[in-house]
């Protein structure tokens, strides 16, 4: 996130400061490439393994990909990042080899976007797709995720829906996106963001 903020940081320095800790793809120049390695091998394990296509909820992107370990396995759950605003469940099926190899089923699901939907409503969907393994499987599922997936990996466990979190940069407080150019698409204000963020 770079060095911290001194107290008497006007608010421009602050909003300048946040644009440039939360751009990660300004951040990482050479990722272009990393997506594009990301989809191509996500196409063919998908290819290659077959997931079985769930429905959780009625839109179109609440859908997960469920690739099965056998009878009994215990169940991961990836939650993929984006800002919310970006990407799909299609890009994130590379993360489930190397733990069906060590017989843990993987599930992807999916999620509406914003600005299509608020932020809090995406939250939500990620509940009901983590209530649809728990139901499926009869129990909580571990669930694990990167960037804003980080973030809904850490609210599931906090709120009991999941029996372990991996959660990997996360953004963990909201409450400085309100202040980039980032929430143009995702709409929070501090009230909003503050109750969405699993730091609190």
């Amino acid at each position: 996130m770079g060095k911290a903020l001194s107290p008497e940081a006007t608010q421009m320095e602050r909003a300048a400061a946040y644009e440039a800790a939360y751009n990660n793809r300004a951040r990482v120049p050479g990722h272009p490439a990393i997506l594009d390695r990301w989809r191509k091998e996500s196409l063919r394990v998908i290819d290659a393994r077959r997931p079985e296509t769930i429905e959780y909820g009625p839109s179109e992107r609440q859908k997960m990909e469920w690739f099965d370990a056998g009878a009994g396995a215990p169940v991961a759950v990836f939650m993929h990042g984006g800002y919310w605003q970006a990407l799909d469940r299609g890009w994130f099926a590379w993360v489930a080899p190397a733990l069906l190899e060590h017989g843990i089923s993987v599930v992807v699901p999916g999620y509406d976007l914003a600005p299509g939907v608020a932020v809090g409503k995406i939250i939500g969907q990620m509940r009901q797709a983590t209530e649809a393994v728990r139901a499926r499987t009869g129990k909580r599922p571990l669930v694990f995720g990167h960037s804003v997936g980080g973030h809904m990996a850490a609210g599931m466990l906090s709120e009991g829906r999941a029996r372990a979190a991996l959660a990997i940069s996360g953004v963990f407080d909201l409450e400085p996106l309100v202040h980039t150019s980032l929430n143009e698409a995702l709409g929070l204000d501090a009230p909003v963001a503050r109750a969405l963020s699993p730091i609190h």
